[in-house]
């Protein structure tokens, strides 16, 4: 057993680092994120019709909600989709592979700066139980992805200064392109790091014309598209194409995001969000803190170890140093947060994910200093094993509260994560059997939700029409994504969380309910109703008809409900009372308006208690002229409830 124990253990963390990222995927954390949405409905557009959500074929740069997405997500996405359909599990499966791909490369590069591969599956089961990566990357937010693809930039570049062939150099130029696709602040950390790295390669020597173009050239490919990205949204430019592939032109060019106040605090509170934990729910538990507490102390010392050996190798004939290289990327990462944004929230983990790289490879490197420093070999093994049951009682605390009670401690993400539409719902409420095919629906999500949800062509679709005060999308069809209760309307609203106010109001309105598994439809409680009908003839006056033309009824707030309307009268009375009769008495309404155009045109208005509405079996709608006496010239009325 003991020459297969190292074979062991790497399998047994890989199933460990598996079923961390595969167990509860479609449920914790619970919906779908705002932008994880945004990347599926993209992706789905390309795999089956060419062109993304607003009709653009194959962006280098997505458009998602008119400011900007990064486009490697999606890309990654088009084939799963194709293959194996779309669901949670489905969208999630990209940013979990991507979870093992980080591990297993940050695995590989501790055993080229140590030259010992048995040192990989110790990695492995540190970055197991770590619960930085199980929090972030089990759902799909495409900018997590430079995590994974960060470790690659790092253990490409170790590998191809430990074998200095010209083919290493290539595939490091490829990845080190391939990762501004991951995020946009790659953009600026990519060049730092690479300068700070070549630099030191120059000083060390270890740099040639050879490997220098074998690196530039897949960069500067990859790159390009990106540039001329930047340059159509900073100098204002037409969008354009190269081949398929669409150079798009934003709404909105985020380069405003960056700023030089409080450069200094902005990268203390980069390295303290990423190090201990940040303000997010659904990135980091404070409970655990990202790396554990225990990390801490072994994360400053492997920063000041690989410190110490990239000053001493700079010494004249002392051989270069692999360590140099994760901590140029940490470096180059904690400047740039110094321009991120001085508001609260913004140097978050999510911002600063592709740090986590280099964080993960310096609590391995702190550990490993530390037990190197032990002479003796009982000390020594008496501390790894204390290190090891240390971290294992840390997981299993941590596992078990992610897996019980997270989704109910990260309650406030809920204003990012939301729900998917169950089909039922769109079945339901357009099938003619139904009867509900010809009112407004209001929807409580974004719209990208609906679009998962229907997965339209796009092309028929064309949401730039759909746009309202050139700001967002509202309404698309019958289906509406703002606010305001109308109860001549359809509403479906969410049955967990914060929305059981919404549920109590809805049902305190009469509406009639139609129950899925997560959601609840309220349905127009006016719908039966033939009163409430456009041009509902109401009776006659003489030779003139008096017709209700449009009513309906809305939620004012608190207790009331407004019921108004239009009816068109004979222009002779003097004046006009329009009323209610109810079992209890007779109600008057307000007149709003009264105006003269194709005849005379009445609009009113009641404001009434619900209960006082809907308590009574009876009511009839009464429409009464008088002349300037006072004298009833005619009348005429309605049940409103038959």
């Amino acid at each position: 057993m003991k020459k297969y124990r190292t074979q062991i253990l790497y399998i047994a963390s890989i199933l460990l680092i598996v079923l961390m990222h595969t167990i509860l995927l479609d449920k914790i954390p619970r919906g779908l994120n705002a932008d994880e949405v945004g990347s599926a409905v993209d992706a789905y557009s390309l795999g089956h019709f060419g062109v993304d959500r607003w009709i653009k074929s194959w962006p280098v740069y997505f458009m998602n909600y008119k400011d900007g997405q990064n486009a490697l997500y999606a890309y990654l996405l088009v084939p799963v989709f194709l293959l194996f359909g779309t669901s949670i599990y489905a969208v999630r499966s990209v940013i979990a592979i991507s979870a093992l791909v980080m591990a297993i490369f940050g695995a590989k590069t501790v055993s080229l700066f140590y030259e010992d591969k048995k040192l990989e599956p110790v990695f492995l089961f540190l970055y197991a139980v770590m619960p930085v990566f199980t929090i972030t990357l089990r759902f799909g937010l495409e900018s997590h992805l430079m995590m994974g693809v960060g470790s690659i930039v790092i253990y490409t570049l170790v590998r191809a200064v430990k074998k200095e062939t010209v083919r290493s150099y290539i595939l490091f130029g490829f990845f080190s392109g391939l990762i501004l696709y991951t995020y946009a602040i790659a953009y600026i950390v990519i060049p730092i790091f690479l300068l700070l790295s070549l630099v030191y390669l120059i000083i060390k020597k270890n740099i040639n014309i050879k490997k220098f173009i074998a690196t530039a050239i897949p960069l500067a490919l990859l790159a390009f598209p990106l540039i001329l990205e930047q340059a159509v949204n900073r100098y204002d430019l037409p969008e354009m194409h190269l081949g398929p592939f669409t150079v798009t032109k934003m709404n909105d060019y985020r380069i405003g995001e960056l700023m030089t106040e409080g450069f200094f605090n902005k990268i203390l509170h980069g390295i303290f969000s990423t190090v201990l934990f940040d303000d997010l729910a659904y990135n980091s538990i404070p409970k655990f803190g990202n790396f554990y507490y225990i990390s801490v102390p072994f994360i400053i010392i492997g920063i000041g170890y690989c410190f110490y050996s990239l000053i001493k190798s700079l010494k004249k004939d002392a051989k270069i140093s692999l360590f140099a290289f994760p901590l140029f990327y940490w470096t180059a990462y904690t400047l740039f947060s110094g321009f991120m944004l001085n508001k609260p929230g913004y140097t978050n983990i999510t911002r600063m994910n592709g740090v986590l790289s280099s964080l993960i490879l310096f609590v391995f490197i702190g550990i490993k200093t530390v037990i190197d420093l032990l002479k003796k070999e009982k000390v020594r093994k008496a501390a790894i094993t204390v290190i090891s049951l240390c971290y294992a009682t840390f997981f299993i605390l941590f596992a078990r509260f992610y897996f019980t009670t997270f989704d109910q401690f990260a309650y406030p993400y809920k204003w990012l994560f939301f729900e998917p539409y169950d089909d039922e719902i769109f079945e339901f409420l357009d099938d003619p059997a139904n009867g509900y095919t010809e009112n407004d629906v209001f929807l409580p999500w974004l719209y990208t939700y609906y679009l998962w949800a229907q997965k339209p062509d796009p092309r028929n679709l064309d949401l730039f029409d759909s746009i309202e005060n050139g700001s967002d999308i509202y309404r698309i069809g019958r289906y509406r994504m703002d606010s305001g209760v109308d109860l001549s309307s359809e509403y479906v609203i969410y049955k967990y969380g914060y929305t059981q106010e919404s549920i109590a109001l809805f049902r305190g309105l009469h509406f009639n309910e139609y129950e899925t598994q997560h959601f609840i439809i309220f349905l127009d409680p006016l719908h039966d109703l033939e009163f409430f009908k456009e041009n509902n003839t109401l009776g006659k006056a003489g030779a003139d008809q008096i017709v209700l033309t449009k009513s309906y009824i809305s939620y004012v707030g608190g207790v009331d409900i407004a019921f108004y309307g239009w009816v068109k009268v004979p222009d002779d009375p003097e004046t006009v009372r329009i009323s209610i009769m109810t079992e209890s008495g007779e109600i008057e309404g307000e007149i709003l308006d009264d105006s003269a155009g194709e005849g005379r045109t009445i609009c009113f208005q009641f404001v009434m208690d619900v209960q006082e509405y809907f308590g009574y079996n009876e009511k009839t709608f009464r429409v009464e002229g008088l002349d300037e006496n006072g004298k009833v010239i005619y009348s005429a009325e309605k049940d409103m409830m038959k």
